[in-house]
């Protein structure tokens, strides 16, 4: 599933993320988070293996496999925003940057290739991470969850990224960890690229992603890039 470079050379115009399981391993974090909020309502905690494939699928989909049950709308809405205070609280304290992210990003500066995050996160809990992470603020373009009215895996997200970075969606690149990644970058006419060291429940499962593109480490996607860098 993973292409080599010799047979990735498009024309670039931007480069675009995904955050949590893409740039950011933030699973211990969200996991004790979550865990917090089971003990805090009586329901048995899960562990960080559980955790893992969980991260990316946001906290409706965490609520209603960690208790069971999806509560109705109230209660929810409730739930929700005590997992994210717990998030807050906890202050990424156990969250890092993938092995070699940081790298990477910065040979993405040097080329001048201005790249960006589009995340499914909301900005609440995106912007303290900017402090933690330097090379962050040198993304040109920062899209949330709550930035538009439309989140991933609709287009919109990434091609206002796109027209931020006055950049031809066509020529440009989105990476991501899961299936709505895929859906959005190609739905926005990106060539996208799997990364298929996030957190990902069923490996096979992704062959069905539409995909153009697989990478099973960190340094493959950065041997990939490496192509398009040469280029410019």
């Amino acid at each position: 599933m993973t292409v080599a470079s010799t047979n990735f050379c498009p024309k670039t115009g931007c480069i675009l993320f995904d955050l949590d399981g893409t740039l950011l391993d933030s699973a211990i974090d969200i996991a004790e988070a979550g865990n917090q909020l089971l003990r805090s309502h009586n329901q048995p905690t899960l562990s960080l293996a559980q955790f893992r494939p969980l991260t990316g699928e946001g906290a409706i989909k965490f609520i209603e496999i960690g208790f069971g049950y999806l509560p109705e709308a109230t209660i929810l809405t409730q739930l929700k925003q005590e997992l994210f205070s717990n998030y807050e609280n906890i202050k990424h304290r156990n969250s890092s940057l993938f092995a070699g992210v940081e790298p990477m990003l910065e040979e993405i500066n040097l080329a001048g290739i201005p790249w960006g995050i589009v995340t499914n996160k909301s900005t609440r809990l995106t912007l303290p991470l900017l402090d933690i992470f330097p090379i962050f603020n040198t993304a040109k373009a920062l899209v949330c969850a709550d930035t538009l009215s439309k989140a991933k895996p609709h287009p919109e997200p990434i091609l206002h990224a796109c027209a931020t970075l006055k950049r031809k969606n066509t020529v440009s690149l989105y990476i991501g960890d899961h299936e709505r990644d895929m859906q959005a970058g190609t739905a926005a006419g990106l060539t996208t690229i799997a990364a298929l060291y996030g957190y990902i429940e069923n490996i096979q499962q992704t062959q069905q992603w539409p995909a153009n593109y697989y990478v099973q480490t960190i340094a493959e996607l950065h041997t990939l890039l490496r192509c398009v860098i040469r280029k410019r």
